[in-house]
């Protein structure tokens, strides 16, 4: 993928809605594609480590709440409680039975955001629980939602990582399996100091420096059209494939990508 380029601009068909489960997504960009997909008629299940909290406001951080309560207030978006491989933000037994409630879903995203061990306990869970399904119940993809190796400087970053990308392998003989992998999401309501801040770390064009190889970014919309159309089968991808963003290029040749696709091909202004 380019960095910055519209690759992932065409619209998506909705002649007809998904249902689709939606892991992990009351994060920044879990929430958007939330969002997005109901808003174009799918219906989507998030599983949540606490359904309650999640849709609860000033029970737990602002942030947090408002995300859950916006997602609960959706009839396209059902909230479900599951253990998500750690249960320590678990109360009562609302978890019990989350594989049942996955069952018959055409496709299921995988976007736990910790990066930690917390994810790999999670990415096992859903592997387990898809191959314990009968076939006609699971779903005919799995999308696996990574960060590209290079944003992540902790080399036990990258193996957890890498362990998260394997074990969502396992379900290759049983369905569709992708590991996306994505540069550092930006516009997500990112303030200028933090835009400040990436420029400085050299995601995508930092003036005055055009032939320093640059860390892997992505634009939001671009980020989550990927998402969407890798879901829908219009990318082509079958089996066990990955798609990552190329960090190998200099500014001058992101530069010169962006003035060809007439898209940007570095972070938004930082005022």
């Amino acid at each position: 993928m380019a960095f910055g380029t519209n690759a992932f601009r065409a619209p998506i068909s909705m002649a007809s809605s998904r249902k689709i489960v939606a892991v992990g997504s009351t994060g920044p960009l879990g929430r958007k594609f939330v969002e997005k997909l109901a808003g174009q008629g799918d219906d989507v299940l998030v599983l949540a480590r606490n359904a309650y909290l999640a849709s609860t406001p000033y029970r737990v951080s602002h942030d947090y709440g408002y995300i859950g309560e916006t997602l609960a207030s959706d009839p396209k978006v059902n909230l479900r409680y599951w253990d998500g491989g750690d249960l320590l933000d678990v109360v009562g037994d609302e978890w019990v039975g989350w594989q049942d409630s996955i069952r018959g879903y055409d496709v299921m995203v995988n976007m736990v955001g910790a990066i930690s061990n917390v994810r790999e306990g999670a990415i096992n869970r859903l592997v387990e629980a898809i191959i314990a399904m009968p076939e006609k119940d699971r779903p005919r993809a799995v999308l696996n939602v990574l960060p590209a190796p290079e944003i992540l400087l902790d080399p036990g970053m990258r193996r957890r990582m890498e362990s998260t990308a394997e074990s969502a392998l396992r379900l290759a003989p049983y369905t569709q399996v992708t590991n996306l992998r994505l540069g550092r999401v930006l516009s997500l309501d990112t303030d200028a100091q933090e835009a400040t801040r990436y420029k400085a770390m050299y995601y995508g064009v930092t003036e005055g420096i055009s032939r320093v190889p640059c860390r892997p970014w992505v634009h939001v919309d671009d980020a989550l059209n990927a998402v969407d159309q890798a879901i829908s089968g219009a990318l082509g991808l079958s089996g066990a494939c990955e798609f990552t963003v190329d960090a190998s290029a200099p500014a001058n040749e992101l530069t010169a990508a962006g003035f060809v696709f007439q898209s940007p091909s570095y972070p938004p202004p930082s005022n």
